[in-house]
């Protein structure tokens, strides 16, 4: 390869039509570079190859500097004069070019599309030379499958390059509805990567094994083909789905809903061929449901050879257009289904296990009380200044939620008015009227009063500062902290691990 370094007009020099074409040159830091020009003049040469024989030359590499010199008033450019056709231009624009930091992801998806077309690189090689994971190229690839209004979403800094990456991977109808999910709320903020990536897995993204029809079948819907095959299935490219294991999920949701359409309807006519009645049913509460199916609370799953076992084809819920055997559920005098018999035992034995926690709570918190007390009397005072134990009382109760500051009243024995207006008020003299021990002693209750509360809708979280509490005084509340860990297990939720915005599509 032939090599010199001349000082060449700019008035002969052009750039390359493939150079920064999507993202374009931000205004001020080419300023910047021309002031830097201006002050100590251009300290690396562009890198530039003749074009024609007419004394003219092409920019390889090297744009901000042309551009900038251009800016700072400079008449010529000292430039590197390489010998080199396109393949080798190609390379030198995408790999060195896309080092720089400041390289848009759009044009790096555009410089990684033009080496795999022209240069002939498979991605992985690709990812090799430019140093970067299999993963990273491909999802930088899929930016170019990006909407429009997504694409310039992109280059105004709406949304960051891993909100681009999860748009771009779904179909064209559904990018448009999760870029309207990245609609700043009230406070101006845009959604994080990790919210738009929960919001994609929950409306858009269908679990294929959950799927009642079967996923190699080429003729359940016309031209839709098998999904084993399909382009549109998260597992046809691993590497752009890295944060999905083991599981495959379609990316067009009204594909997968038509095929389920179709199964429904095809078992629906296979039942009434066989000639026995059968029982519309829904596994969750729709509004388009027809008028002779049955709600989820209308029917229960059975077994064949229970009684009054009636074949049942699911219309609506997770496991649409699955036949199975069922019954409807008998009413009670209020038109309510009846509840079986093992319903009835298994909220009774709840309602007991809920009874003994509470009374466990109740002795766990009263032994943290006494032990606080004891302590006090010991002389362990951890706060001097009574007027900011006041303040912690206020602020410690005002926080409560009104059902416990409501127990924490009574366990305190406090005669307070059923007067709104007067409660408030009341409630402060008495606060007013405490010592320091009293203040120290009401805070802690403060702290642990939301372990006396029961729920079943989420973790026992509440039950943390009392266990905490009780540990600092060596109390045993390792039945506590089992029930804890149970109710955490109970409703746990698998998310994969998420990274911060600008690193997402190494993650994702």
């Amino acid at each position: 390869m032939s090599e010199e370094i001349l000082e060449i007009p700019l008035k002969q020099i052009a750039s390359h039509p493939d150079n920064r074409r999507v993202g374009g040159f931000d205004p001020e830091k080419l300023e910047q570079l021309a002031e830097s020009i201006r002050a100590v003049g251009v300290q690396q040469p562009a890198v530039v190859r003749q074009a024609g024989d007419n004394g003219r030359f092409e920019i390889v590499a090297g744009e901000r500097r042309f551009r900038a010199a251009r800016i700072a008033g400079l008449e010529s450019l000292p430039c590197v004069v390489r010998d080199l056709d396109d393949i080798q231009v190609l390379k030198i624009q995408t790999i060195e070019n896309l080092q720089r930091e400041d390289i848009h992801p759009l044009d790096e998806a555009e410089g990684y599309h033009r080496l795999i077309e022209k240069g002939g690189y498979e991605v992985e090689d690709l990812a090799q030379e430019v140093g970067k994971s299999i993963s990273y190229v491909y999802q930088r690839l899929k930016l170019r499958s990006l909407i429009l209004p997504a694409r310039k979403a992109m280059i105004e800094g709406k949304i960051t390059a891993g909100h681009g990456i999860l748009i771009a991977r779904l179909q064209e109808q559904q990018q448009t509805d999760a870029l309207e999910s990245c609609r700043p709320n009230w406070q101006d903020q845009v959604p994080s990567v990790r919210d738009l990536d929960e919001w994609i897995h929950s409306n858009i993204l269908m679990l294929l094994s959950k799927a009642s029809f079967k996923k190699d079948d080429p003729d359940l819907l016309p031209g839709a083909g098998p999904c084993t095959t399909c382009e549109k299935r998260t597992g046809y490219v691993p590497a752009l789905f890295p944060e999905i294991k083991d599981k495959d999920h379609c990316t067009d949701p009204i594909c997968f809903n038509a095929k389920l359409d179709a199964l429904v309807q095809l078992r629906k006519e296979a039942l009434k061929m066989e000639g026995d009645s059968f029982l519309e049913v829904c596994e969750e509460y729709t509004r388009e449901k027809p008028k002779e199916a049955l709600d989820s609370y209308d029917w229960n799953e059975c077994r064949k050879k229970d009684e009054g076992a009636k074949r049942c084809l699911v219309i609506a819920g997770p496991g649409r257009g699955r036949v199975t055997w069922g019954t409807k559920r008998k009413k009670n005098r209020y038109g309510m289904p009846e509840k079986s018999p093992e319903k009835k035992a298994e909220e009774k034995d709840a309602r007991k296990r809920q009874k003994e926690s509470l009374t466990r709570r109740r002795e766990a918190f009263d032994e943290v009380v006494e032990a606080a007390r004891l302590s006090l009397e010991e002389g362990d005072i951890f706060l001097d200044h009574e007027d900011i134990l006041l303040i912690l009382a206020r602020q410690t109760f005002d926080r409560l939620w009104d059902q416990h500051r409501k127990r924490l009243v009574k366990i305190q024995e406090w005669e307070i008015s059923k007067d709104w207006s007067k409660r408030d008020r009341e409630i402060a003299e008495k606060m007013e009227a405490m010592n320091q021990k009293e203040l120290r002693l009401f805070i802690l209750k403060a702290l642990i009063m939301g372990a006396l509360e029961y729920n079943d809708y989420g973790p026992h979280e509440n039950l943390m500062p009392l266990i905490a509490i009780a540990k600092v005084f060596s109390i045993d509340v390792e039945d506590l902290e089992a029930e804890l860990e149970e109710s955490r297990k109970k409703y746990k939720h698998e998310f994969a691990g998420y990274v911060e915005d600008e690193e997402i599509e190494e993650e994702i």
